[in-house]
């Protein structure tokens, strides 16, 4: 049997041998463009520059070293105590607006406003001194620290005691205490335990329902 009787054996892997087959029928010629378009085993493939998996690979090697480094960026991003105190600050600010709740009710003679702290404050506001913590007059005072207090009868001077204004002037300021208390929860955290330990325990503060909603009323 010849060496070209075969479609299978007309290519020879010995070095140095020559891979042309035969042209004497259309249908070797038929083979013969197979094989020189697909290459078969022993033969060198007639277009070895034609890499299309290795390109393929690198392509999506790539796309995935883009995306990695986008992800790291946004993880950098979202691992900043300080944008994690802003997004607090915009929570805590926005439902305040959105809540109204610098709308206090009067029924209590303004008892609900800032509870002993307001009436300590209208006290000083109104020039009584530090006192009358309660709906009575009940004279000087030492039920309450003295800095909060003072910042709300100060607030009290400016915007009038009671106010609407007032009111919204110190939930704010509630608010931006509230969240800048991220930051030194993610300091402490990541002193005592680690970076993924204080991005989880800012974001926690930041996000909690209870530090974001209630600092709408007057909890101080």
């Amino acid at each position: 049997m010849s060496q070209w009787s075969s479609p299978e054996s007309r290519c020879t892997p010995l070095v140095g041998r020559d891979c042309t087959p035969a042209m004497d029928d259309p249908a070797m010629l038929f083979s013969t463009a197979r094989i020189r378009i697909f290459g078969r085993r022993g033969c060198p493939k007639p277009f070895p520059g034609l890499q299309i998996e290795p390109f393929m690979e690198s392509r999506l090697a790539a796309h995935e070293e883009v995306g990695s480094g986008l992800f790291r960026t946004w993880m950098r991003i979202l691992s900043s105590p300080y944008l994690i105190a802003g997004v607090a600050l915009l929570l805590r600010f926005g439902w305040i607006l959105l809540g109204h709740t610098y709308r206090f009710k009067s029924t209590d003679a303004n008892f609900g406003f800032g509870w002993e702290m307001g009436r300590i404050g209208a006290s000083l506001a109104s020039g009584h001194g530090f006192s009358n913590p309660f709906d009575t007059q009940t004279g000087p005072t030492a039920w309450e620290p003295p800095l909060y207090p003072y910042l709300t009868a100060r607030v009290f001077g400016v915007f009038g005691i009671y106010s609407k204004t007032s009111a919204f002037v110190l939930l704010d300021f509630n608010s931006l205490c509230s969240a800048l208390t991220c930051i030194p929860i993610f300091l402490i955290a990541r002193r005592m335990f680690s970076i993924r330990v204080a991005v989880w325990s800012a974001w926690a503060w930041a996000l909690h329902c209870i530090t974001s909603f209630e600092k709408r009323k007057w909890n101080t």
